[in-house]
């Protein structure tokens, strides 16, 4: 009887170690990459070009891989003059396209929204920029820390250059995105600073 009860023992502890070394062989579940839409060149367009819905596709590629000015839509684009040559297959960015239409309209889904900056040095940048140049606008909140608010947006006009008493405001050309963030923004305290994008380019020629 003794040597049954240890022989049915044995089985049974050998039966646990194989079932609890199976559990740890399992792998674990493989994250999937995530697929975003992003509008590539159907061929090699030149600098200056008008584009057209014809000239781009919209294609799923890796979300890591797609620049953060990168665009999306097919009408965001359309109508267009580029300032930069684009190979095929490439991305289509915004920093891709010239002033010229930037400078007399409003592009398709976008917004001009107007900010004050405070500040000597804030003001000093803001009469250095011209349309079409890229910031980034920050907040300054308690303690004189910095929280950014939006990267790499578009200067569309500036208040000193259309009045004295418009001193200080920037007119920023955003996205609903972007436009969003800025009123969430105006919600806190603190005031308004520009600063370089993270990049560290203002203009793109």
């Amino acid at each position: 009887m003794r040597l049954g009860f240890s022989t049915k023992g044995l089985f049974l502890l050998v039966a646990f170690a194989a079932v609890f070394c199976a559990g740890w062989m399992i792998p674990s579940p493989i994250e999937r990459p995530e697929w975003e839409p992003v509008l590539v060149a159907n061929d090699d367009l030149d600098p200056y070009s008008r584009l057209s819905k014809y000239d781009v596709r919209l294609e799923h590629r890796l979300a890591s891989t797609i620049p953060p000015d990168a665009a999306r839509n097919i009408s965001d684009v359309d109508g267009w003059r580029l300032a930069n040559g684009i190979q095929k297959h490439d991305f289509i960015l915004l920093d891709d396209f010239s002033d010229g239409l930037i400078s007399v309209s409003v592009p398709p889904n976008h917004s001009v929204v107007n900010i004050r900056v405070d500040g000597e040095e804030n003001q000093l940048l803001l009469s250095l920029l011209k349309r079409g140049d890229k910031v980034s606008v920050n907040r300054l909140v308690e303690s004189e820390q910095i929280r950014p608010v939006i990267d790499c947006v578009r200067i569309f006009n500036c208040g000193s250059r259309t009045s004295p008493k418009h001193q200080g405001i920037a007119g920023l050309l955003v996205t609903d995105d972007q436009k969003q963030a800025i009123i969430k923004s105006r919600q806190e305290d603190g005031a308004f600073i520009l600063g370089l994008p993270r990049n560290g380019t203002i203009t793109k020629r």
